[in-house]
């Protein structure tokens, strides 16, 4: 009796896989179309002289900034039918929420392969505090924009941002993501990451610049700042500066990798260094300098 239904649970299970596998070659292998979720696309429009700060907070959409050809500001938000976005100004601030309507059955579900995406087309120009909370999409921010302070944050999403301006303090911060910071000028950066890594590129920053991240790489690549503090745990630490800088590079228990030619090909903006096995210390001529600390990566 129990070999029996055996056979027989093995020959339903066989004939639910046929015919799941024969209903999506119907459809072309699309599982949109077998999907019930439904997605609209909502407009929104403002006039810049409506607001000067922006507060996004969303959940699982990306979010993207593209220039505006005009002086109208345009939200478009391709979002889930129970996961609408609220778009409004409050306090001259342009804020963007979402409410989530959804039953908890309905955050189950395995064809649901559509990513939300709220896309703000905005003008270049000047802006004060621009903030974004998200959880798992991402945040990509591309333009000639000038902001006062920037404050960036999700969690399992990336931070992709380019050729933007901040005036004072700029923050980005990911869980599991990658942050890639391009071509900025700012006054003070922080960039924290637990799991993804850091990536900056032609990044100045006038006074602090602190990069933090436990098992990501931090790459720089001709950054400057006044003040770098840097300090990872399993990850590496590579790149380039653009001026003389103090280097302390440490290692609890991994090593610090550093070449000596590297140190030799810029003997001339340096009074001296030396590495003793766990240390590597370079004497800059100004009071330029950087702090590194890793646990179990490398400096090089």
């Amino acid at each position: 009796m129990k070999k029996a239904l055996i056979w027989i649970a093995a020959s339903l299970m066989v004939m639910g896989i046929v015919l799941f596998a024969v209903a999506m070659y119907l459809v072309d292998f699309d599982f949109t179309k077998v999907s019930n979720v439904k997605y609209l696309t909502n407009t929104y429009e403002f006039s810049v002289k409506e607001f000067n700060k922006l507060d996004l907070d969303t959940i699982t959409a990306d979010v993207e900034f593209r220039k505006s050809e005009d002086d109208t500001c345009r939200i478009v938000c391709f979002e889930h039918e129970k996961m609408l976005h609220d778009v409004y100004i409050k306090d001259h601030t342009l804020m963007v929420s979402v409410e989530d309507t959804r039953s908890w059955i309905e955050h189950i579900t395995i064809f649901n392969i559509k990513v939300p995406t709220v896309t703000v087309y905005l003008p270049e120009g000047e802006y004060n505090a621009l903030k974004i909370e998200n959880t798992t999409g991402d945040v990509k921010i591309s333009g000639n924009w000038n902001f006062s302070s920037i404050d960036l944050n999700t969690t399992t999403g990336d931070i992709d941002v380019s050729g933007v301006t901040c005036q004072g303090d700029m923050f980005a911060k990911v869980t599991t993501g990658k942050t890639t910071l391009k071509n900025l000028v700012c006054k003070n950066l922080t960039a924290n990451g637990t799991t993804g890594d850091l990536m900056l590129n032609n990044v100045l920053v006038s006074d602090t610049m602190r990069a933090k991240c436990s098992t990501g790489d931090i790459k720089f690549d001709g950054c400057d700042a006044g003040e770098v503090y840097i300090k990872c745990t399993t990850g590496d630490v590579t790149g380039t500066f653009l001026t003389p800088k103090v280097i302390f590079a440490n290692s609890t228990t991994g090593k610090v990798d550093v070449l000596e030619t590297e140190v030799t090909a810029t003997e001339g903006a340096y009074s001296s260094a030396y590495f003793d096995g766990t240390n590597c210390v370079v004497f800059a001529k100004d009071k330029n300098f950087v702090t590194v600390n890793i646990i179990t990566g490398r400096a090089r």
